[in-house]
């Protein structure tokens, strides 16, 4: 799962769990205050989270569903 934050300067990917696999940053951060940079990379790595999280859950439910109808 990769996530971009909403001017694509980041992008994260991360495992099924949610955890960092990659991290990419674009040259146009050279302009970016330190604050900034480490904001807009923990909003896009928790999106990108949150985002493999949710797709895990709904993976889980229908092999669950799919398990109890055998």
């Amino acid at each position: 799962m990769a996530e971009s934050s909403e001017s694509d300067p980041v992008a994260a990917a991360v495992d099924g769990k949610g955890t960092l696999t990659d991290l990419w940053m674009d040259d146009s951060i050279s302009t970016l205050n330190a604050r900034t940079l480490a904001t807009m990379i923990t909003s896009t790595t928790q999106e990108a989270a949150r985002l493999a999280t949710g797709q895990r859950n709904r993976v889980m439910t229908t092999l669950q569903d799919g398990f109890g109808k055998v």
